[in-house]
């Protein structure tokens, strides 16, 4: 027979609400503290990995320094992934979300290194002040730090960027969705998005839906990326010079590139790199290449998964156009 031994703090959590007080221990929702950043960083001193959200915490909540450029800058150095999760299949008052809204800020930050995984909570209402300031994402993450979102996490409704970053965002059962600014995902230089399942959808940004600048990586081994829709090129995922989009699995499907460009699926150019060995890409519009453009030296290897029924206005082939 073999024994599980569970550690003292394995089940425990820290709670924390708008309703809490930062005096409080923090260990019941009864005596819940009030600042997320305040009760990370108590339950990564003191080993336990669990952080629940009751109700939306905002500015007020938090009261973020005046130099932080998200109203949840969680910096905390951690050797094990934390999770932040809210009360599942909660509803009302009760239900979680980090909102940035009244704050001329993003909503979340994290760097370090820290590891975190999200369940559960909804991150919206990131502001944008200006365009040379570049706030209002959802989520940014810096400095080697890694953030999952997992089942329930939605980041949504952010102003600027649902989420932007230089280090690792994980999607596995989350959604990033219905934002209208500049991007819905910019993976940066030395950024890597890996998404296994969740969804990328309902985004009708004014630059990229998903961008992949020189020097970022997107892996897809499953997941939906659907119905976004942009005025350039490049509906779901736009690959630029020297960007990396390996796709094994999961599907692109009925997004829309604008009436007069390329890349209703995805946009590859200037050395960007799209290599597809599974998934499908279909009902994908746009001009040209309705499903796959690729332009300018862009890189292309199909051996394996579908490219099929999409509808492009110019060219001979919908699916695929090399120019």
């Amino acid at each position: 027979m073999n024994i599980i031994c569970i550690g003292a703090y394995d089940q425990q959590s820290y709670y924390v609400s708008a309703r809490g007080n930062n005096i409080n221990d923090g260990l019941s929702e009864a005596s819940s503290l009030k600042s997320l950043s305040f009760a990370v960083r108590r339950a990564i001193e003191n080993g336990i990995y669990t952080v629940t959200v009751i109700g939306t915490l905002d500015k007020l909540s938090e009261q973020p320094n005046i130099s932080t450029a998200s109203v949840f800058s969680l910096l905390t150095r951690s050797n094990r992934e934390l999770l932040i999760t809210g009360k599942k299949n909660a509803a009302g008052p009760d239900r979680a979300v980090l909102s940035a809204l009244g704050s001329n800020r993003s909503v979340l930050g994290v760097a370090n290194s820290l590891s975190l995984r999200i369940e559960n909570i909804e991150i919206s209402g990131g502001e944008n002040v200006s365009d040379e300031i570049r706030t209002g994402a959802g989520i940014i993450i810096r400095q080697g730090a890694t953030v999952t979102l997992g089942v329930g996490a939605i980041v949504k409704n952010n102003e600027n960027y649902g989420a932007m970053f230089d280090g690792k965002l994980i999607i596995d059962g989350g959604e990033i969705s219905n934002h209208y600014g500049e991007f819905a995902v910019f993976i940066q230089e030395n950024g890597v998005l890996t998404m296994h399942n969740g969804l990328i959808k309902n985004n009708y940004t004014t630059k990229f839906n998903i961008m992949i600048a020189p020097g970022g990586s997107f892996v897809m081994h499953g997941g939906s990326i659907s119905n976004n829709k942009i005025p350039h090129a490049g509906g779901g995922v736009y690959i630029f010079e020297n960007g990396n989009f390996i796709m094994s699995g999961g599907s692109i499907n009925n997004n829309n590139a604008g009436d007069r460009y390329g890349g209703g699926g995805v946009f590859v150019m200037n050395d960007g790199i799209f290599t597809i060995t599974g998934g499908s890409i279909n009902n994908n519009t746009a001009a040209a290449g309705g499903g796959v453009y690729v332009s300018n030296n862009g890189r292309f290897y199909l051996t394996g998964g579908t490219i099929s029924h999409n509808i492009a206005t110019r060219g001979s082939d919908h699916n695929i156009l090399r120019e």
